[in-house]
């Protein structure tokens, strides 16, 4: 039988940080891949004989063999995963590992390094999401087979698709604020819309008059906010590799990029990232070295160009609402790793 980890979170807990291990459930749930949801219990600190026995009782329908698709991280801390880890080679299933988040990348924290790297070398095979995220794992000590993957799936309904030559010179940033210290010195002709959960000290009124914040929206509200124009993935400062939480995103892809794209919004990113190249390839955006130069990018852009642009994102963000991106993965690596049986 084949199998995916879900943590049994409480109604209202799931937080945004989540939403792609929650669709990623969604998706898998078909007859394709056919697999059975496997909960996981919460824990709330370090591995007590309880916890263990929970997770032990979570897995007593397992038998040697079986695959497991193991959703990481599970954000329940290190040792509950390596907990959980050992417990699934002790039941001799084949582990498949599909990391949403690599936090040791992330990061770049001795202590996280050690412990996620000791975890993935416990399974099978691993999904990442770019080459250069494999090239670096490897050179971190990741030993086992690793597959890489087009961007996330997520869910959302498209519900309007219409072309508006206005559009054009509209920029949108939605999501975690507190990554965006790009926000504290952007001042430019080109207007930002902000939405987005405010968690800086310092109130909306620290921002340039050229941002307009409209405050912490539902991520299925946000398609009726005139949500219009292009979606702006940036993380960090206005040149990302001075940064931490910027230079992860020389290896991952961005929550956001996914929803962006799913809505039919075409993307501005990084030139320094994996999802500028996919920019280009797929012609659903453009790129930049330097924040600080959007305005004059901008201004290079024309009505005919948008409209391309719009529409190639449209047609890439059906791979991305219906799944295919996850499942088609997904289904490579179960036929990859039953080989093993």
């Amino acid at each position: 039988m084949n199998w995916y980890t879900d943590v049994d979170y409480q109604a209202g807990y799931r937080q945004a940080m989540n939403k792609i291990q929650s669709d990623f459930s969604s998706f898998v749930e078909t007859d394709s891949l056919n697999l059975e949801r496997l909960i996981l219990p919460i824990s709330t600190g370090k591995i007590t004989n309880e916890v263990s026995n929970k997770i032990e009782e979570a897995l007593n329908n397992l038998v040697a063999g079986d695959v497991v698709v193991y959703q990481h991280p599970t954000y329940q801390g290190s040792e509950y995963e390596q907990c959980l880890l050992n417990k699934l080679k002790e039941h001799q299933a084949l582990v498949v590992i599909v990391a949403h988040d690599v936090l040791s990348i992330r990061d770049e924290q001795v202590v996280r390094f050690n412990s996620e790297i000791k975890l993935f070398n416990l399974a099978n095979i691993i999904i990442v999401h770019t080459v250069a995220m494999k090239l670096r794992l490897k050179q971190y000590g990741v030993k086992v087979p690793m597959m890489t993957r087009e961007l996330p799936s997520y869910q959302t309904t498209l519900n309007d698709t219409t072309v508006r030559s206005h559009d054009f010179n509209q920029v949108i940033y939605a999501g975690n604020i507190a990554k965006a210290q790009w926000l504290l010195q952007y001042d430019q002709d080109t207007p930002i819309s902000l939405f987005g959960h405010w968690s800086w000290q310092d109130g909306p009124e620290i921002l340039f008059s050229s941002v307009n914040y409209h405050g912490s929206v539902d991520e299925a509200q946000l398609p009726l906010q005139n949500f219009n124009g292009f979606g702006l993935v940036w993380d960090g400062w206005q040149i990302p590799d001075f940064e931490t939480i910027g230079r992860y995103t020389k290896y991952n892809w961005p929550m956001k990029a996914s929803m962006y794209l799913a809505n039919g919004l075409p993307i501005i990113t990084w030139k320094g990232s994996p999802l500028a190249e996919l920019t280009d390839k797929y012609n659903i955006g453009f790129s930049l070295d330097d924040l600080g130069n959007l305005t004059d990018e901008m201004s290079r852009i024309n009505v005919e160009q948008f409209k391309i642009m719009k529409q190639a994102a449209i047609i890439y963000g059906e791979n991305i609402r219906n799944g295919f991106n996850t499942k088609s993965v997904i289904f490579d690596a179960i036929q990859i790793i039953t080989a093993l049986r």
